[in-house]
């Protein structure tokens, strides 16, 4: 039996998109297969996810909104909750639909971990290191 040899992509030359299709296989190849708009970066500046934006920008509203920058995430997010609840057609406006817990602290990491920025601080000025001296052990 004979094989018929096919050209998998032959069809969508009389489209005009064998251009996009094979920047897209190229991309994939090369591992850059994520779509422009998955993500969100200047030249030099991170790659933050598009979707870890609006939960950034809505944690900061809260913290701002009520003026304490020792909020947890659990804590803004029970605010958040309480803010949709109040006015949650501004709310959507402003930041689409509220996300569930997890998926909103999963997004706040994600901002973090891309920005490189840290929710915790050292604690009262202290230097890191061992309570105990060197020569007490």
């Amino acid at each position: 039996m004979r094989a018929l040899h096919v050209q998998p992509f032959a069809f969508y030359d009389d489209m005009n998109l064998r251009p996009r299709i094979d920047k897209l296989w190229r991309d994939l190849q090369q591992g850059l297969g994520n779509a422009p708009s998955d993500t969100s970066a200047t030249e030099d500046g991170p790659r933050i996810p598009a979707r870890a934006i609006p939960a950034m920008e809505a944690y900061q509203y809260v913290v701002n909104t009520f003026d304490r920058d020792d909020m947890t995430d659990r804590e803004v997010y029970q605010q958040l909750s309480a803010l949709y609840e109040q006015n949650p057609e501004k709310m959507q406006e402003r930041f689409g639909f509220l996300w569930s817990y997890d998926t909103f602290s999963r997004y706040l990491r994600e901002h973090r971990r891309a920005t490189g920025s840290q929710k915790h601080r050292r604690r009262n000025g202290r230097e890191g290191g061992s309570i105990v001296r060197a020569d007490e052990i």
